[in-house]
């Protein structure tokens, strides 16, 4: 019996000894990182939970740590315990463990590092817009009077250049107006040779009175037969005439007088006869003089009225769609008809040199051409650009109420971005841009902020006027904007691509050469190419720009790694 208690008793020593030996060393563990289980070998629902409690800083804010926890947490990793698995290494999921790169690493992954220091960040505001085509360099070309088609050169999508001819209309309305036109040019030609004799008229008569005040024998005034006078020649040579012969009549019945032989009534008779002839020819030489400059002036009056009327003639077809080209052909070519016209091309010598060339003139395409084609007017072109609409066809009847072509330069357009009421008060003209689209990007300036806002939309416009040169852009098309606005200083910036994200923190790699430390970092006010470091590196320090990335995989992957050797 004695026996039995005895062993009983050795039983129970046993029993409670296992037991502290299985427990003990349980608790210890769960000691040693209450917040990392997989250390412990233990595998919960709530494993690693702590790092997702700590969520993303950015712009300076922090979720649920504050900023002094971060940075006490970033330097003593959880709860200032070193965990080691057990070959006694440290846990490759761990994000403060440093990573070693050979140099053929370095070069394969082409890891650049800048310096943490001081630089100038712009505040700016990311707006979005859509590409729409520039209105000042858009035509709608339409039949600048109503006519049929005739032909079209054009199509959507060609290529124009300024002055090309995108299509042909006829137009009963221009040939009435070529006609009018060639009418009145033919009546400027009249009154200018109208007016060039009236001017030698005129020149020829007053030199003619100025000569016969020298009282020049009847033979000596045959030297002005040859001059262009008309009628005045005849009034004041006969006038004249009439006043020379009255005076050699009164000299010899004055003479015959005194010597008693005639009458004092034939004297006196022969004296009011040269009296009377005398005041004849004055008046006939003023009357003359008067006249001709008279005539020189109406004749001058006409031509100008014509001239007139014929550059409003001229101004009509400029408004109907003709051009100088198009005037100039159509009046050489009327001018070569005209002179066709009056060719005597009848000749009994087959082999006439001369009838030949006349004969060939007559039978020239250009007479027909010009009058077949009168009344056709060409729709061109206003500027180089390309055809984005067509709306015409041949043979039907084109008003002027509708566009026959949209012609737009495509080489420069209008980005239209939506600035929201709380972005309004830092938009303004003339700040710079940076618009990214399809991958690509184009800087350029606001032109325009619009002083009224959209109804529906409450927001104001912003407008870039952006080249076009590669057609990257197209109209209709969305963009994403970045608007920049004064600098501001900051102690500690880094480029925007330093800086990744891991396990829900804001990290940046820093070098020492080839061994990379991942540290938690704050952030303060950033764009996309620049960001303020609140805490978490220093100034001076090194950090990664380009290849960060490539380095946040490593991290991700060895984090995997390391926990499926943990049987996770």
């Amino acid at each position: 019996m004695r026996n039995k208690i005895i062993l009983l008793m050795s039983l129970c020593v046993v029993s409670v000894t296992l037991l502290i030996m299985v427990v003990v060393p349980l608790t210890a563990a769960e000691e040693v990182c209450s917040e990392c289980n997989t250390c412990a070998g233990v595998e919960t629902q709530d494993a690693h939970s702590h790092d997702e409690e700590l969520e993303s800083v950015h712009d300076g804010h922090v979720g649920e740590y504050s900023v002094h926890e971060l940075e006490a947490e970033s330097t003593e990793g959880h709860d200032g315990h070193e965990h080691e698995d057990s070959t006694g290494e440290d846990h490759a999921g761990h994000e403060e463990g440093a990573i070693h790169l050979t140099a053929d690493e370095i070069k394969l992954i082409g890891i650049q590092v800048v310096e943490v220091a001081k630089g100038e960040i712009p505040e700016s505001a990311k707006l979005t817009g859509q590409v729409q085509l520039n209105d000042d360099r858009l035509a709608h070309i339409s039949a600048l009077t109503p006519g049929i088609v005739r032909q079209v050169n054009k199509s959507t999508g060609d290529s124009v250049s300024a002055g090309e001819v995108l299509a042909w209309l006829e137009s009963v309305e221009l040939g009435q107006a070529k006609v009018e036109y060639l009418d009145i040019l033919a009546e400027v030609g009249c009154c200018k040779t109208l007016l060039d004799r009236a001017q030698n008229v005129k020149d020829n008569t007053i030199k003619l009175i100025g000569f016969l005040r020298t009282k020049p024998t009847l033979d000596e005034l045959k030297s002005f037969e040859p001059l262009e006078m008309g009628e005045y020649r005849s009034k004041l040579v006969k006038s004249y005439a009439e006043f020379i012969l009255a005076g050699n009549v009164y000299d010899r019945e004055k003479k015959l007088f005194n010597q008693k032989i005639s009458s004092q009534q034939e004297y006196l008779d022969a004296e009011n006869a040269l009296k009377k002839a005398e005041a004849e020819y004055i008046a006939v030489q003023d009357i003359s003089e008067f006249q001709v400059k008279q005539d020189l002036l109406e004749e001058a009056t006409n031509a100008q009225r014509m001239e007139l009327a014929l550059k409003g003639a001229e101004r009509k077809l400029y408004v109907l769609g003709q051009d100088k080209n198009d005037i100039k052909g159509l009046v050489l070519t009327s001018l070569v008809s005209r002179e066709n016209e009056e060719f005597d091309t009848s000749c009994p010598d087959p082999d006439c040199e001369e009838c030949k060339k006349k004969a060939a003139l007559v039978n020239s395409s250009k007479k027909p051409a010009i009058f077949e084609r009168l009344g056709w007017y060409p729709l061109r072109a206003p500027f180089d650009g390309t055809i984005i609409e067509k709306h015409i066809t041949l043979g039907e009847r084109l008003g002027e109420d509708r566009s026959a072509f949209t012609v737009a330069d495509l080489k420069t357009v209008w980005i239209d971005l939506d600035v929201f009421p709380n972005d309004q008060a830092k938009i303004f003209k003339g700040q710079k841009c940076l618009i990214n689209t399809n991958g690509k990007s184009y800087q350029g300036s606001i032109s325009f902020v619009s002083p009224v806002l959209n109804a529906k939309t409450r927001t104001a416009t912003a407008r870039v006027v952006i080249g076009n040169n590669d057609y990257g852009l197209r109209p209709g098309q969305f963009v994403n904007a970045e608007i920049y606005g004064d600098t501001v200083k900051y102690d500690r910036v880094v480029p925007r691509a330093a800086v990744q994200t891991v396990a829900g923190r804001q990290v940046v790699f820093v070098s020492d050469g080839e061994d990379y430390e991942m540290k938690p970092v704050i952030l303060g006010y950033g764009n996309s190419r620049f960001v303020e470091i609140v805490s978490g590196v220093n100034s001076g320090e090194k950090v990664v720009s380009q290849g960060a990335f490539d380095l946040k995989a490593k991290v991700v992957t060895s984090t995997l790694d390391s926990h499926a050797g943990h049987g996770h």
